[in-house]
């Protein structure tokens, strides 16, 4: 059983997996998703870790898990993001 220092280090670095791109799939980002599907305890607190960043667990997937970004998070896309050309 994890401590509750490193079950939030998991649960960010299962965020970590999700948000970064071009990633190949590790065995830490299965073993991960495999404790996410059947750990409500650990489920529970990257939902919540999610929440702190305006982020929604949305599903997950084989290859990773799927966010949607709030409206007020950091990392929402806005038209004014992209360049002009």
């Amino acid at each position: 059983m994890s401590t509750p220092t490193s079950e939030a280090e998991d649960a960010g670095r299962l965020l970590f997996y999700a948000l970064a791109r071009n990633r190949a799939m590790e065995t830490a980002h299965r073993e991960l998703l495999r404790r996410y599907r059947t750990d409500g305890g650990f489920q529970g607190q990257v939902e919540s870790f999610a929440r702190g960043l305006g982020l929604r667990v949305l599903d997950v997937l084989d290859q990773g898990l799927v966010l949607a970004a709030d409206g007020d998070s950091p990392f929402t896309f806005r038209l004014s993001d992209y360049r002009q050309n």
